[in-house]
């Protein structure tokens, strides 16, 4: 939540070096932080479900393993959408919304009677991730970020980790 309030100022500041370096570490901090959650959706879920609901789950591990790769879209999309809406463009956050429903009553619609649940969680995750790439779209042309650039701040999260001993 503090990327709202921090975008809205330094945007108003016309400090885009803050803008940009801060949406590329919030990116890469949040996706080190979810990578355990990828991996374990990923590799493990079967044994997951049954850990937690004593076997009663346990035909949903596939469901889990697609829901699993939103580790790698929510932060990307929750740092995007902060900023959107911490640079005051709220209406497009609107239209992007009536585009994302249009995506995903169609996708629904063929992939649910073709795969079930299994599909269902594929059409979510698939429409959360072109939104996701439209709404990254949008902003890089105002905060000019990129791919490279949110990679390169794992050196920045390794040595915030390691000053705060985080790290064991």
């Amino acid at each position: 939540m503090f990327l709202i309030p921090f975008s809205s100022k330094n945007y108003a500041l016309g400090e885009k070096e803050k803008l940009l370096v801060t949406i590329e570490k919030a990116i890469c901090f949040s996706s080190l932080l979810l990578l355990p959650v990828l991996l374990v959706s990923l590799i493990v879920p079967r044994e997951l479900l049954h850990f937690l609901y004593h076997g009663k789950y346990d035909h949903g591990a596939n469901i889990l393993r697609v829901f699993g790769l939103l580790a790698l879209i929510v932060p990307w999309n929750g740092a995007v959408v902060s900023y959107i809406i911490g640079i005051g463009k709220v209406r497009d956050v609107f239209y992007i919304s009536i585009i994302y429903l249009a995506i995903t009553i169609p996708i629904y619609w063929f992939l649910t009677p073709l795969l079930g649940a299994v599909g269902t969680s594929i059409g979510l995750v698939a429409t959360f991730l072109v939104i996701t790439v439209i709404l990254a779209g949008y902003v890089m042309k105002i905060i000019p970020f990129t791919l490279s650039g949110v990679v390169r701040r794992i050196g920045d999260a390794w040595r915030f980790a390691l000053k705060k001993g985080q790290l064991i």
